[in-house]
């Protein structure tokens, strides 16, 4: 994963053993409602930058969603970058 997205990484490089893992690189997380069973759903979230903001928040966050997400963004930015 770059940045890294992964949110395994992100804890395992945090406490300092990221690099004795393999990582394979993945574009998004699935999900089965109902397996097995005849009203099964399934739907991919994809990952990377900027795909929440034109996708899900974009179609479904209302007009003053992409504001309130980058305050979010601009508060917890050092969360980040520790």
């Amino acid at each position: 994963s770059a940045k890294p997205y992964n949110p395994l990484r992100q804890v395992l490089n945090a406490i300092g053993r990221g690099d004795e893992v393999q990582w394979l690189r993945y574009d998004g997380w699935g999900m089965i409602e109902h397996p097995c069973e005849e009203k099964e759903l399934r739907w991919k979230v994809e990952l990377g930058p900027d795909v929440f903001e034109q996708g899900p928040l974009a179609e479904f966050g209302g007009t003053e969603a992409q504001r309130e997400f980058r305050e979010l963004q601009d508060i917890t930015i050092e969360l980040y970058l520790e």
